[in-house]
């Protein structure tokens, strides 16, 4: 399984009304306007938001290829041409990889914008917050801190993958090209058609949003939502993003430095008494998991990790 360090600042923007964007008769499915109308609804769409990390170009199987592979991490011995290309750094703005990689993340980004502008309206109706309990109150807010961590998520790998330079690199140039911030609910065509942000806009909107999700986010949760987003888990990227800008700015080192002790006191991580076990089926979640992509690899439905089912150990029953 592997193991990543896995956001929104809220606006009246993400509450506009999406009755101008297309009209459609749908008598079969379920009316996404008002459905948020309860703890449970609104778990649904953060469960839906959270379904974004499983395409196909993500952690179901591909994005090992851009990242661990490509960086020499893993080895890669197939004889699929389009993959070794992408091993041996042959990107080429034709290939589908790279689409479809692109696409994936600002997928994760839209389901996390829409499940949170829909539990924030939820959260301005006087009348259903009435009736929640100071418990189903929290639980609200944790789902917008939910939300605002696997937007920053999609950014960072989106910034990491095609911003000009990382913050690390010694040319460095914060005015650089970054990535287009689609930080609300998409409801006119114009929206879609928005330029690339600078490096340090880009950057800046996923620092804000990781630090809304620390703020909003437990530190732990029950069985019952076992590889949720943490406290510890935000705290743990915003510590590696400040490494990358302490390369060229060494005050940086000194926030890498506190977001890191933060992830440590939120988590209470600890390393594993052998390295191998955050590799095995056996020891998923172990105390060295700061966050996790969950899969169930017992059987060959979609939802399983395609590269595991490929390249792991045969699944226990």
């Amino acid at each position: 399984m592997k193991k990543i360090f896995i956001a929104l600042i809220l606006s009246s923007g993400v509450l506009t009304s999406c009755e101008d964007f297309f009209d459609i008769n749908n008598y079969s499915g379920i009316p996404s306007d008002g459905f948020v109308n309860s703890v449970e609804n609104a778990q649904s769409v953060v469960n839906g938001a959270y379904s974004g990390l499983y395409g196909l170009e993500l952690w179901r199987a591909e994005i090992y290829y851009y990242l661990d592979f490509a960086t020499n991490e893993l080895e890669y011995r197939h004889t699929d041409g389009n993959l070794i290309q992408l091993t041996n750094f042959g990107y080429t703005a034709d290939q589908a990889w790279i689409k479809n990689y692109w696409r994936c993340l600002y997928r994760l980004i839209a389901r996390a914008n829409d499940a949170c502008s829909k539990i924030w309206e939820m959260k301005q109706d006087t009348k259903i917050m009435s009736t929640l309990s100071e418990t189903d109150k929290i639980k609200i807010n944790q789902m917008i801190g939910e939300c605002n961590f696997l937007r920053a998520l999609g950014y960072y790998y989106l910034v990491r993958s095609f911003g000009d330079k990382l913050p690390s690199h010694p040319n460095y140039d914060p005015q650089g090209m970054g990535i287009p911030i689609v930080d609300s609910l998409l409801t006119e065509k114009d929206q879609l058609m928005i330029g690339r942000s600078s490096l340090k806009e880009s950057w800046d909107k996923v620092i804000r949003d990781f630090k809304t999700a620390y703020n909003f986010l437990p530190s732990s949760w029950d069985n019952s939502k076992l590889g949720a987003a943490t406290k510890g888990a935000a705290a743990g990227y915003l510590g590696q993003i400040y490494m990358y800008f302490g390369m060229n700015d060494p005050q940086a080192f000194n926030d890498a430095k506190y977001w890191f002790d933060e992830c440590m006191k939120a988590g209470n991580y600890k390393l594993t008494e052998d390295y191998a076990w955050n590799f095995d089926i056996d020891h998923e979640n172990n105390s060295e998991s700061i966050f996790e992509v969950q899969f169930d690899i017992s059987n060959n439905d979609e939802i399983s990790s395609y590269t595991w089912r490929r390249l792991g150990p045969e699944p226990k029953s």
